[in-house]
C-alpha cells in the first residue's frame, strides 16, 4: 500500500483524484517530508524482503522506515484531517512492530 501511495503523491494524476484538502497538504509540503516519505517507503518494502528472506538488516530497514514516516509525520500534526494523522501513526508503529519481530527471527 505504501508504494501506490508513494506513486499517487508522485504524480499529478494521483494527486488530482484525493480530495482538496489532501491535495492542499501534499502542495504546501517541503521537499524534505517527501523524501523521508519515499525512504519511509522504499526501506519498508526493502525491508519486508529481507524479513522474508530472515536477513538482520530487516531491523535496520523498520527502524529507517518508521524513522522516515515519523519525519513526514511531522507537518500533518498541524492538520485538521484525523485520518491523516492515524495513518502516519500507524506507518510508524508497524514499522516498530515489524523491527521487533525482524530482531528476533534472523539466523
Amino acid at each position: 500500500m505504501g508504494c501506490i501511495n508513494l506513486v499517487q503523491k508522485f504524480s499529478l494524476a494521483g494527486i488530482l483524484t484525493l480530495p482538496p484538502e489532501y491535495q492542499s497538504i501534499i502542495e504546501t509540503r517541503p521537499t524534505n517530508v517527501f523524501i523521508a516519505f519515499g525512504i519511509s517507503v522504499i526501506a519498508g518494502l526493502i525491508g519486508a524482503i529481507f524479513l522474508m528472506m530472515r536477513r538482520g538488516q530487516a531491523t535496520a530497514l523498520f527502524l529507517a522506515s518508521g524513522l522516515g514516516a515519523f519525519v513526514a509525520t511531522i507537518p500533518t500534526l498541524n492538520a485538521s484531517i484525523p485520518s491523516i494523522f492515524l495513518g502516519n501513526a500507524m506507518s510508524i508503529a508497524l514499522a516498530a512492530i515489524f523491527a521487533l519481530y525482524a530482531s528476533r527471527t534472523h539466523d
